[in-house]
């Protein structure tokens, strides 16, 4: 009977190890991407920052140039903005996942 039990929780034990295996895979293919887009967030932030102290170097200028300028750094600002935002809650929601997928097993 020992014997029987233990074959059962053997057999029990190597499914669940191979129900594992698929979410090891995908927990870190998550942490990948999300160091992906931390990346991409940084480089974001850094070209966010350059594009806003492009900006504050221009506004002192004066002319219809440096106006065309400001108005592309302006939808360049925003852009990057919106980007940063949307990686941002990507990240996020992956980390949720994580934490999901972690505290499930």
């Amino acid at each position: 009977k020992k014997e029987k039990s233990e074959k059962v929780l053997n057999k029990s034990l190597k499914e669940a190890v191979g129900l594992l295996k698929p979410l090891q895979k995908h927990v870190e293919t998550a942490e990948k991407e999300k160091s992906e887009l931390r990346r991409k967030l940084i480089a974001e932030k850094k070209r966010a920052e350059a594009a806003e102290n492009s900006s504050s170097v221009r506004s002192g200028a004066t002319g219809s140039v440096a106006g065309q300028g400001l108005d592309f750094d302006h939808t360049l600002l925003q852009q990057l903005e919106s980007d940063k935002a949307e990686l941002e809650e990507r990240v996020a929601k992956l980390e949720s996942e994580k934490a999901s997928i972690v505290g499930g097993s």
